[in-house]
């Protein structure tokens, strides 16, 4: 009997004659006395290890978490008086549809000659509802844009760079927070 350890669901692994068995940790079975008696001779099941591709796609959902939570905290735009810097929301599909709205909204006026005009509202993460020209808004909802896919641009990086980690001290170094540029 060869013992392999515990697996994922504390099941002991045995292989017996070229068979594998997954043993419950139940004294009343009779692979599990087997067991005993091979531990009883001083031998230790071996505990579960996590294989390291489980590990890796921890690590990238922890990373995309930590990206959405960059989204969550808004586009910070600097405004300028008496402003200063506020948020826009991009918590969700909802939020980024109503920007594209916006958007288009803000470029049917500069087409209909209102883009000099200070007529369109951008409302804030602060609740707060700042007037801007079309064309300005239209600048904000552009560099907003930007910001958003440098996000995504960043995270398809970080995961790549995640994947080709071949160790797990290497995993367990990786700071997902770090290196995001925003």
């Amino acid at each position: 009997m060869q013992v392999i350890g515990y697996n994922a669901v504390n099941m002991i692994e045995i292989i017996i004659d070229d068979v594998t068995y997954h043993v419950p940790d139940d004294m009343g079975n009779r692979y599990r006395q087997m067991v005993a008696e091979w531990e009883a001779k001083g031998n230790t099941i071996p505990p579960y290890t996590v294989p390291l591709n489980i590990k890796i796609d921890t690590k990238v959902a922890e990373l995309e978490a930590h990206g959405q939570s960059l989204f969550n905290q808004g586009f910070a735009y600097d405004f300028g008086k008496p402003y200063g810097v506020l948020h826009l929301q991009m918590r969700n599909d909802s939020d980024k549809a109503n920007w594209l709205v916006a958007r288009m909204n803000m470029n049917d006026a500069i087409m209909a000659g209102y883009g000099d005009e200070r007529i369109a509202p951008i409302h804030t993460a602060e609740n707060i509802t700042v007037m801007v020209t079309p064309k300005e808004g239209v600048n904000v909802l552009v560099a907003m844009n930007a910001w958003g896919m440098h996000l995504y641009s960043k995270s398809w990086e970080k995961k790549a760079e995640i994947r080709a980690l071949e160790s797990e001290d290497a995993l367990n170094d990786y700071d997902v927070t770090e290196g995001w540029d925003v």
